[in-house]
């Protein structure tokens, strides 16, 4: 950036005129080139003295004044040194143009830090350049910030503009929202923000949406009605998985027991069967379908199907199974992670890392545990005289 580039930014200039003949002056081309500048700057200015107020006119009225005007290079240099705001809608018309790269040419800086992002992850040089210099002059242009400020909140604020931006068409709207979405990505990686954008897929689903297949109505209603409760404290990963497991149970009743449609009509001989059929149930998935579940989610659709059935009984709610059901001796038995004892080789160079310990309680420490195999907590409660070294071993 050049000197006379920089002084424009670094004052507060009132005169746009004053302040972009000066730039147009240090510009590289040919004075043709910097005489055409002027020119489509008076004209505009001469239309429209007041900036500010023609930026309130339609998009399409605007887009108009500027083939007539030819002074989009003067409002690009307005929108790149922030003189002037501009509106998703302009920017989102004017695909093609001069404001992206003079942009770009008053902040290299940020445009290098995001580039080399891009080219980390291994992206393409067009990719680079699309979202790593189009996409960020887009965003820092339309909401009045740089690189370091771009928010989650800045992201959803273009975003939402530029869903109702009413000059964009359906393809350009997604391929920019696909763009600005890669763009928080870059922006996540260099830590500006602090979580990755969502998947494209992403969707966001309600409580009711998690039992929704429930075909019992008033089984679901009672589903949706549990759920709000335990999403005052539990995660929603959990009040997803909860979701599931209940909407599984729903689906196999209507299937097996049609006529059963209220919990007070379920009995112990209903639930036993719901057992069989679980411990060899077919996979919902699409990786894994029809494949047995794995003991995992057996248990996990018990334990669900157990704790829904305590809780309505513990809150007293009236719509609830006339008695228990379900007991911990139906929950299926979980496999035990076993240790894995360490190799000679690695045991050897862990004590011996453990010996160079500076620190003499902690080196002592990891010599009783490796000696005795005591449990931490036990060896924390044990007092001084406790421990006792027999000679040579150990």
């Amino acid at each position: 950036m050049t000197a006379t580039a920089a002084s424009v930014i670094g004052d507060t200039v009132t005169d746009l005129e004053a302040g972009y003949r000066r730039y147009v002056a240090d510009l590289s081309c040919g004075p043709r080139g910097k005489r055409l500048r002027i020119v489509g700057m008076e004209r505009f200015l001469e239309r429209f003295p007041d900036v500010t107020e023609w930026m309130t006119r339609p998009t399409a009225a605007r887009l108009v004044d500027i083939r007539r005007t030819n002074g989009w290079p003067f409002l690009s240099w307005c929108f790149a040194t922030g003189q002037i705001r501009s509106d998703v809608d302009l920017l989102a018309a004017k695909a093609n143009g001069a404001h992206f790269t003079t942009w770009c040419r008053f902040h290299p800086a940020e445009v290098e830090r995001a580039a080399g992002v891009g080219r980390q992850l291994g992206r393409a040089d067009s990719w680079v350049h699309q979202v790593c210099e189009t996409t960020l002059a887009f965003v820092a242009m339309t909401s009045g910030t740089g690189l370091d400020s771009l928010t989650d909140t800045v992201f959803t604020d273009v975003t939402d503009a530029l869903a109702e931006a009413p000059t964009v068409t359906v393809n350009h709207r997604k391929v920019l929202i696909s763009r600005i979405r890669a763009l928080r990505l870059v922006c996540f990686q260099l830590g500006i923000l602090p979580e990755p954008p969502p998947h494209a897929n992403t969707r966001q689903r309600s409580i009711a949406d998690h039992v929704a297949a429930i075909p019992q109505p008033e089984i679901r209603s009672v589903a949706v009605r549990y759920l709000k409760t335990c999403a005052a404290t539990l995660r929603p990963s959990t009040i997803e998985d909860r979701g599931d497991s209940l909407e599984l149970f729903g689906m196999w009743l209507a299937e097996r027991h049609p006529t059963i449609q209220r919990l007070d009509q379920l009995d112990r001989a209903v639930i036993e069967e719901f057992l069989t059929w679980n411990h060899n149930r077919p996979s919902r998935g699409r990786r894994g379908a029809g494949q047995p579940v794995s003991i995992m989610r057996q248990h996990q659709a018990v334990a669900t199907l157990k704790t829904f059935f305590e809780d309505l009984t513990l809150w007293g709610w009236t719509q609830r199974p006339p008695r228990p059901l379900l007991h911990r001796s139906d929950l299926p038995r979980l496999p035990e992670a076993v240790p894995r004892a360490l190799t000679p080789d690695a045991d050897r160079d862990l004590m011996a890392a453990v010996a160079a310990l500076d620190d003499p309680a902690a080196r002592c420490a990891l010599i009783i545990l490796r000696g005795t195999g005591l449990r931490l907590g036990e060896l924390l409660d044990l007092e001084l005289d406790c421990v006792i070294d027999y000679a040579d071993h150990g």
